[in-house]
């Protein structure tokens, strides 16, 4: 999905749109041998060398070109990477020509063991920052594609403002009510999801759990708990 050109500006897109993703799989792992498998399936296929590959690709779809890339590989467990962008071909050997369409991809990987509940989860954080003719909303049900979370949790947040040719100031490109305008049906299908967004802030934010986690609930599955803590982002009783 390529970027989208419906604004006519005077000058440059000064427009900064910040897009924050934290991403959670959520899995049974009652043994030792369930544990380890959870784990060793994390490290191989979310080491910082396929995070790299994967943001790559998001950026073909974006048509941005990838000035630099930084990774690096946690002990014991844990990946990150960075990738500075720009919406152009550059010549990398001159890579000051692209700062006027500064952007940044960062992803940092998080396995987690609850064995109290007997679960394993790995969360994802992605953030990707814009400033230009790129939307960072455009990669979200990529991103879904690709990491097939079972809860999601999702900021968009745009500043600062351009100008249209006829010098009206323009403080979001494109009217927007909720994040969920950016997914396909067949990726809504599988979520129930709540919105808490403020267009006239230029604020919005989403959170959304897979349909089929919610049968943990049905049954009583002792770790539904946990579950609902992730995704309201806050304990429920206790302290």
């Amino acid at each position: 999905m390529g970027r989208e050109h419906s604004l006519e500006l005077h000058g440059f897109n000064n427009l900064a749109k910040s897009l924050d993703l934290n991403l959670y799989v959520v899995e049974h792992t009652l043994t030792d041998k369930e544990k380890n498998d959870f784990i060793t399936f994390i490290d191989e296929h979310y080491n910082s060398s396929q995070l790299k590959g994967i943001m790559e690709e998001v950026c073909r779809r974006i048509d941005a070109t990838v000035l630099d890339v930084s990774t690096f590989d946690y002990d014991p467990h844990g990946a990150s990477a960075l990738l500075l962008l720009a919406e152009e071909d550059v010549n990398l050997h001159h890579k000051t020509v692209a700062h006027l369409d500064k952007s940044h991809v960062s992803l940092h990987t998080y396995p987690e063991r609850h064995d109290a509940v007997g679960i394993s989860t790995f969360r994802i954080d992605v953030s990707l920052s814009t400033c230009g003719n790129i939307a960072p909303t455009t990669v979200l049900n990529e991103l879904f594609e690709f990491f097939s979370p079972d809860i999601a949790i999702l900021d968009y947040n745009v500043r600062g403002y351009t100008r249209d040719v006829g010098g009206r100031k323009v403080f979001i490109e494109k009217r927007m009510d909720s994040l969920l305008e950016c997914f396909g049906d067949d990726t809504l299908d599988r979520f129930v999801t709540e919105d808490f967004n403020f267009p006239e802030l230029r604020s919005f934010y989403t959170r959304m759990i897979r349909k089929s986690l919610l049968e943990w609930r049905e049954r009583d599955d002792p770790a539904w708990n946990e579950i609902e803590e992730i995704y309201l982002e806050r304990r429920l009783g206790g302290d």
